[in-house]
């Protein structure tokens, strides 16, 4: 969900996002590659949850946010490129490297990630 909202997806546009040409954006949705089968879920399931309950930001909002009672500001918990901590490569548990060294993503992962993918 935090990458859907990185990668400007949202519940509103993802039939239309399926069709983008940005290789992060393919991957996510499954145009491109298995990563869902490798995770024992169908190909669409990221399709699915945006589809069905909207990417990082539209949830926050719509449930503890500013649309909701509750009406929690953002702070650290909004996207880091609007001044929280939220990140794609934070929203990847640590299990998620593979013995190669690198993210499902095909990022290049060091220090504590690396040493966990090598054990």
């Amino acid at each position: 969900m935090v990458d859907a909202e990185e990668l400007g997806v949202t519940q509103q546009n993802v039939d239309e996002m399926v069709k983008s040409n940005a290789s992060d954006v393919r991957r996510l949705l499954s145009v491109e590659g298995q990563f869902g089968e490798s995770l024992g879920l169908t190909n669409d399931w990221a399709y699915r949850i945006i589809k069905a309950v909207g990417n990082y930001g539209e949830s926050f909002e719509r449930n503890v946010g500013q649309g909701s009672p509750l009406k929690i500001a953002w702070g650290l918990n909004g996207l880091w490129t609007k001044g929280g901590r939220a990140s794609r490569s934070l929203s990847q548990a640590p299990g998620m490297v593979t013995k190669h060294g690198r993210s499902p993503r095909g990022e290049l992962v060091s220090g504590q990630l690396q040493e966990l993918a090598d054990e």
